[in-house]
């Protein structure tokens, strides 16, 4: 049944379905998520700086996040979770694209935090946001959380990140209105319920 109906498909859908099916099984082969250590922070930090560049947050809270995932011991006391990765390309051999789970105080006992999720523009388009986005929430099911947050924005280097939440089922569960020096804008707060 299900090779009648690709046959009479039009050769262009056929094709698009090929490759789709080819993103997939290539993914698994060419690329890996790899634990945020000492010896890829200086280079993570910079991808994830890079990734991140329109954000007006992230040159102090990325590095502060990257550290206490990677230098626990500097804060002692510190009682939230760290946990980044990266996402290595096995054949260009460097770093693509960067993901992370934290905890807050509010929530931690039920909740992980998706943390600064992003791929390197030259290889975006080829679902590799999709791909980590669903192994990071894989990794907040392996440590037995009921849901994963995150916050986002309306700015227009976010509209394709939201997109992206939503249809991997995240709901908006709130906006707050923030203030840059000469205008403003909204963070997006949203919600996936794991299981």
């Amino acid at each position: 049944m299900v090779v009648f109906f690709l046959l009479t498909l039009p050769l262009k859908y056929l094709y698009i379905i090929c490759k789709i099916k080819n993103i997939f099984m290539d993914i698994d082969k060419h690329f890996s998520v790899i634990p945020l250590s000492s010896s890829n922070y200086r280079q993570a930090l910079s991808v994830a700086l890079t990734i991140f560049k329109s954000d007006p947050n992230s040159k102090e809270w990325i590095p502060n996040s990257y550290q206490k995932a990677v230098f626990p011991d500097r804060y002692i006391g510190e009682v939230n979770t760290y946990a980044y990765w990266i996402l290595w390309d096995n054949i260009a051999k460097k770093i693509i694209g960067v993901t992370g789970l934290y905890t807050q105080n509010k929530d931690r006992k039920h909740c992980f935090w998706l943390g600064w999720l992003g791929i390197l523009q030259e290889y975006r388009g080829r679902s590799l946001g999709k791909y980590l986005f669903e192994w990071t929430q894989q990794e907040a099911v392996r440590r037995n959380k009921l849901y994963l947050r995150l916050q986002t924005s309306n700015l227009h280097y976010a509209t394709t990140a939201v997109a992206l939440y939503q249809k991997q089922g995240c709901r908006e569960i709130k906006r707050q209105q923030e203030k840059l020096k000469h205008s403003s804008y909204y963070s997006i707060f949203m919600e996936k319920k794991l299981v």
